[in-house]
């Protein structure tokens, strides 16, 4: 089936939140029901102490109030295309210095295992630099880097393609490429951090 990669803006309030309460990651990135705390206040509590029994209550954390959002503030879909785009970026299908290789290393470790994947953080000083690596990188640079034999004999993709396919996979990387450009940028401006997420 594949891996799919996904970025995730996210605010300084709520990232120093989710360092401290790594269990909150998967909520805040992909929504959903709260997670549960046991209670251990009241009469509740003190009874709880005494039975098998565990009373438990929703954990009281709305993501950073003053951002507005409930959720990450923007997310970006890479879908399949964040292993072409690594390519593009390094020249290999696993390796690369930084900032070239951020969309598949780098940055720290952010909650725990998701798939098969643990999520990682860019902070802001990263993306900023992530942000200059992209805007340095023409469209027509990018577009003389795609090799769909190297990436073929690298295992970016199954097979070469046959000519008129492999236009179509080059423009989706590139059009791919833009919208990495315009996420990873607008994130640098506001001085956000960035959660990237491939599994």
């Amino acid at each position: 089936m594949g891996m799919y990669g996904t970025l995730w803006r996210v605010s300084d309030g709520d990232l120093e939140e989710l360092t401290r309460h790594p269990e909150r990651v998967e909520r805040f990135l992909f929504g959903g029901l709260p997670p549960l705390e046991e209670e251990r206040r009241g009469v509740l509590g003190f009874i709880s102490r005494f039975t098998p029994v565990k009373i438990t209550k929703p954990v009281e954390w709305t993501p950073d109030a003053s951002s507005g959002f409930t959720r990450a503030r923007a997310e970006l879909d890479l879908e399949k295309a964040w292993h072409g785009l690594h390519f593009l970026f390094t020249g290999t299908a696993w390796e690369g210095d930084e900032p070239a290789c951020f969309l598949i290393s780098g940055g720290d470790a952010l909650g725990d295992e998701i798939g098969d994947s643990v999520p990682r953080v860019l902070r802001p000083p990263q993306v900023q630099r992530f942000a200059a690596f992209l805007v340095e990188l023409s469209r027509d640079e990018l577009a003389r880097r795609y090799d769909p034999e190297r990436m073929a004999a690298l295992e970016i993709y199954r097979e070469v393609p046959q000519a008129d396919e492999s236009e179509i996979r080059r423009e989706h990387l590139l059009q791919a490429s833009d919208s990495l450009r315009r996420f990873i940028g607008e994130a640098a401006d506001a001085g956000d951090a960035v959660v990237i997420l491939v599994a």
